[in-house]
């Protein structure tokens, strides 16, 4: 069996697609997200059943730069996850921006009627919905914990203590949950912490690849070098409830890490592929 395509190809009809987005923030299957060249709404578009709809946000205009507005696929439920942080300093909370999350059901509806665009042939466009639900995401909590059961998990976060040392960072990971009640909460994993030495022996740096595609088979938290030949993944198990660690042999691809220059991108344990990005270029290794 080959393993999953993670980036789905779009070749005829992606520089149909460049025209109404400015940028695509995710793809799954025949479906696309991205942001309105009008920098004030998302747009989805399902390839495959011809059909688009714009999810106005009612603020904007949005600068991806600072990536303060992200749209993706949850990896599973037929869900839509847009986040925002608010960087208006009037708004801010007093520990830095504060994050607000909306989910959405996929669109599946088809009116009767289609719209005929010389970009993308006949789509059929649903009215425009208007966002105006958002949940300004949780805190995080003190204590790490494993994620019940009857959570659904949304996606993998990461946040810097605010206290900080010239030799010492420390990165909480955690999972953004929905309740059954529908309420979405912070549930803490790990804390990891980066200690920086004046000599490599005495580093340990630590690296959080972000949140992984809808098709990965396993959401990593963090990972290190702690040799030349020698990584330490820490993943999610296969239910998405509790961390793994595991210790794989990258004979010679950890050289550069002193100079940041080698990075663990992916991991996939069903397969056992890690993919590491060097300065030669991205290496995927099979185990």
């Amino acid at each position: 069996m080959e393993p999953p395509h993670h980036i789905p190809r779009f070749t005829s009809e992606l520089a149909s697609v460049k025209k109404i987005m400015k940028c695509v923030f995710d793809a799954r299957d025949s479906c696309l997200l991205g942001l309105h060249r009008n920098l004030y709404s998302i747009v989805f578009l399902d390839l495959k059943r011809r059909l688009g709809v714009v999810l106005d946000l009612r603020f904007g205009p949005l600068n991806m730069v600072e990536g303060s507005t992200i749209a993706h696929f949850h990896h599973t439920l037929p869900l839509l996850i847009l986040e925002y942080r608010n960087n208006n300093e009037g708004d801010a909370h007093a520990h830095g921006p504060q994050h607000y999350v909306s989910l959405l059901d996929i669109p599946t509806s088809t009116p009767s009627s289609s719209v005929t665009s010389q970009e993308f042939g006949e789509i059929t466009w649903i009215e425009p919905v208007t966002i105006t639900h958002w949940t300004r995401r949780s805190d995080w909590p003190v204590n790490e914990s494993e994620i019940p059961v009857t959570y659904d998990c949304m996606r993998t976060l990461t946040s810097w203590n605010v206290e900080r040392s010239l030799s010492k960072h420390n990165c909480d990971t955690g999972m953004l949950c929905r309740k059954p009640n529908q309420e979405l909460i912070i549930v803490k994993l790990r804390t990891f912490t980066s200690v920086y030495g004046p000599e490599a022996s005495d580093c340990v740096k630590w690296q959080f690849p972000g949140h992984s595609s809808p098709q990965d088979q396993s959401w990593i938290l963090a990972a290190r070098f702690a040799s030349e030949d020698i990584v330490e993944v820490v993943f999610l198990s296969a239910d998405k409830r509790k961390t793994v660690d595991l210790r794989l042999t990258v004979p010679g691809y950890g050289k550069e890490r002193d100079e940041d220059k080698a990075n663990v991108r992916w991991f996939d344990p069903i397969y056992g592929q890690l993919f590491v990005q060097t300065a030669d270029g991205s290496v995927m290794v099979q185990y």
